[in-house]
């Protein structure tokens, strides 16, 4: 089993977020933050990481006018975003699992999850995987764990890969907890720089793009 394979190796999972416990909101939830995001997504990125990096405040707001509130009566949070062209759009975002899914692109896990769910030899499926160290803190995590019967899956999603470095961390990471017969695979929302999907090849990582296959509604059955 996975978490035999894992203790197996010395690096038992502790902390996940099993696919089965997000609710049909959660789903709609992404539907949402893809169309509002579309709109402008430097501005939503800088308003969903001002969120991760502080949990004191209900309100956070950029200098295009941009914001992003949360609505405690509700429970939901509400998203205004203005394009380049001056337009505002507007979004109320409220779902069981919201806040993981607007911090750390934790809708674009989902997505990719929810697309991998349907593949018929994935047996299970683990998201937000912490694996600690031996004082119990979090080490390293994974965004995407498939148990696919015969071996696992790690995943790693990303809208766009930032830093080449964070190929390395990745391989090395399914390397120590899954170990030489697990894969390995990087999924992007953008398409994938040339010098980054080189170094995926070089790595033995698999890369598939959202947008270079036809977008998120599309291209499941080429992912799969």
């Amino acid at each position: 089993s996975m978490d035999s394979l894992f203790r197996l190796y010395g690096n038992p999972l502790t902390q996940y977020t099993s696919f089965n416990e997000f609710a049909d909101s959660d789903f709609e939830a992404i539907e949402q933050i893809r169309r509002i995001r579309r709109h402008n997504k430097k501005d939503f990125f800088f308003l969903t990481d001002a969120l991760g990096s502080n949990d004191e405040s209900d309100f956070f707001s950029l200098k295009s006018g941009s914001t992003l509130e949360w609505i405690d009566d509700e429970k939901s949070y509400i998203l205004r975003i203005y394009d380049k062209f001056g337009s505002l759009h507007t979004t109320l975002l409220h779902s069981k699992n919201i806040d993981n899914l607007l911090i750390n692109s934790g809708w674009f896990e989902l997505e990719v999850a929810s697309m991998l769910s349907r593949w018929k030899y994935v047996e299970e499926l683990r998201l937000n995987c912490i694996f600690p160290d031996k004082n119990n803190s979090p080490k390293n995590e994974i965004d995407i764990i498939a148990d696919i019967g015969s071996k696992l899956l790690f995943v790693e999603c990303k809208t766009q890969v930032k830093n080449d470095t964070d190929i390395d961390k990745f391989k090395s990471a399914v390397s120590n907890y899954g170990g030489i017969g697990s894969k390995a695979l990087f999924v992007t929302d953008a398409p994938m720089k040339p010098k980054t999907k080189e170094k995926c090849i070089d790595n033995n990582v698999l890369t598939f793009s959202i947008a270079e296959n036809g977008g998120a509604v599309s291209c499941v059955k080429k992912l799969i």
